[in-house]
C-alpha cells in the first residue's frame, strides 16, 4: 500500500498524449471456443503513470478488492479528453480512502496506470456473436485506469 503515492521527482506523462494513445491503440481479440482461450494482440502504449483530473460520472461501486467508478478524463486545465472510462481503486489504499464518500460530479487530481479491462474483454467475447458484430473483437484496446495516487 505504501507504494500507492506520488513518486517524488518523477515526471508523469501528459494526459492529452497518453489518453490519445490509449484511445487509439488497436487491438485484436481472438476466441478459441474449443481450447476455451482468449488472446489479445495489441501494440505497446508506452505511457504508464499519467497525471490527470477525473470527474465521477456515477457513484463509486464496491468490488471485492476495492472500488470502481466510471469517470470523465480531463487534462490539468480540465479540458475533456475522454467521456467515460472505468477507474479502479485498490481497497484501503490512499486513493480509495479519498474516493470514499465522493458522489457524481466530484473531481480528483490523480496519477493512474492503464491496464486491460477484463470485464470489457469478457463482454466483447460474449457478445460479438449474439449481436452479429464480429468487428467488436477489433475495436480499440479495452482498457481501464488503476488510480495509484491522489495529487491534491
Amino acid at each position: 500500500m505504501s507504494s500507492l503515492n506520488p513518486i517524488d521527482g518523477f515526471t508523469y506523462k501528459e494526459a492529452g498524449s497518453a489518453f490519445r494513445t490509449y484511445e487509439n491503440l488497436k487491438s485484436q481479440i481472438s476466441v478459441d471456443a474449443r481450447k476455451k482461450t482468449t488472446t489479445i494482440n495489441t501494440g505497446m502504449a508506452g505511457f504508464n503513470y499519467v497525471e490527470f483530473v477525473m470527474e465521477l460520472n456515477e457513484e463509486p461501486q464496491a468490488v471485492v478488492d476495492g472500488q470502481t467508478v466510471l469517470a470523465s478524463v480531463l487534462d490539468l486545465e480540465e479540458e475533456l479528453l475522454v467521456h467515460n472510462r472505468r477507474m479502479v481503486f485498490v481497497n484501503n489504499s490512499a486513493p480509495e480512502i479519498k474516493l470514499r464518500g465522493l458522489t457524481k460530479g466530484a473531481k480528483l487530481h490523480v496519477i493512474g496506470i492503464p491496464r486491460i479491462d477484463l470485464a470489457l474483454v469478457s463482454w466483447r467475447t460474449q457478445n460479438f456473436k449474439k449481436l452479429k458484430q464480429p468487428e467488436i473483437l477489433q475495436w480499440n484496446l479495452p482498457y481501464e485506469i488503476v488510480v495509484v495516487a491522489v495529487v491534491k
